[in-house]
């Protein structure tokens, strides 16, 4: 385990509150590898320090942490999270959310994972599957699909999924045949 490598420094260049989270997450699993986060607060802290890199030193510098709080992880991860991760507005990512559809040329599985992404900032509880659910089959752009999703009785999320998928994947086979067709025909 001593040969882990420390994670990269935090980079401030682009979106910081995606880099922010990369970072977080690379040094809490690099703490864990190493046995770091069995150590004391102040050690874990100090590794933390020394891992984050010289420009975000500086942010925190000015973000007024006292000496005490300076020693605790905890504490500094929270003043970064508040720092580099904005407040997001429920009312705009749902709007987002609900007037999200797929795109042409836009897979089911890059649709499906644009949905749950957003809806995780939503706030939806446990409505977050169905909302999720409905959201797919109001904006599946195959109007077969569709079709073969509104007439499914007792729909779930898994179920909506499913048939989504096995329509893509038919779709695409289709494609696939009518173009060797036409290849043979030639």
């Amino acid at each position: 385990m001593e040969n882990l490598k420390q994670p990269k420094p935090m980079q401030l260049e682009g979106n910081q509150g995606m880099n922010w989270k990369k970072f977080k997450n690379n040094f809490e699993l690099f703490s864990v590898a190493t046995g770091c986060s069995e150590k004391s607060k102040k050690v874990q802290a100090a590794v933390l320090l020394h891992c984050i890199g010289e420009e975000t030193l500086e942010i925190i510098e000015t973000l007024g942490l006292t000496e005490e709080e300076k020693n605790d992880p905890k504490v500094i991860i929270k003043k970064l999270d508040e720092y580099f991760i904005p407040k997001a507005n429920v009312s705009v990512e749902r709007h987002k959310f609900n007037t999200r559809v797929q795109q042409r040329n836009e897979t089911f599985d890059i649709f499906l994972n644009d949905l749950r992404k957003i809806a995780s900032y939503c706030e939806f509880g446990d409505l977050k599957h169905g909302l999720i659910k409905d959201r797919i089959v109001c904006g599946i752009l195959n109007p077969k699909t569709k079709d073969r999703l509104l007439r499914e009785d007792k729909l779930d999320l898994e179920k909506a999924i499913g048939i989504c998928k096995a329509a893509e994947q038919t779709e695409l086979h289709i494609r696939q045949l009518v173009v060797m067709k036409q290849l043979n025909v030639n």
